[in-house]
């Protein structure tokens, strides 16, 4: 459970990181004006909680049939999650662009790719030192 949380986290904030850059100085800037600091931390954290919002459920609904599969086929390995994660977090996005016309979701590629590999990545990182400490 750990390793699930700890691949979701990290692939949560390796999505957020680059909108991360540019609203958390402004969250930051918007603590020391007048006004309400509440809604400066919400500024701050809200592209994390996006990401949060589409990892945790790829995690669940990708993620862990991914893994079953490539563990009941002998073939887990860094190199097989991160490209199965980074596959699958350009074809999110890819998808919506299809499915609904949004051609503005093209942008979430990049960060949907940094996502997905992160969180194979994390994923597998886990697996291999839980199998090495046996």
């Amino acid at each position: 459970m750990l390793r699930f949380v700890k691949a979701v986290l990290a692939g949560a904030l390796g999505g957020a990181m680059i909108p991360l850059c540019v609203t958390l100085p402004l969250a930051v800037a918007a603590l020391f004006a007048p006004g309400a600091p509440a809604e400066a931390v919400l500024l701050g954290v809200l592209p994390l909680l996006a990401s949060l919002a589409v990892v945790l459920p790829a995690s669940l609904v990708i993620g862990l049939p991914v893994c079953w599969h490539l563990r009941r086929r002998g073939a887990e390995s860094a190199e097989a999650y991160l490209c199965w994660g980074g596959g699958f977090g350009l074809l999110l996005p890819l998808a919506l662009v299809i499915a609904k016309g949004a051609s503005e979701a093209i942008l979430l590629c990049g960060p949907g790719v940094i996502a997905g590999a992160a969180t194979g990545y994390v994923w597998w990182r886990g697996g291999a030192k839980r199998v090495a400490d046996v």
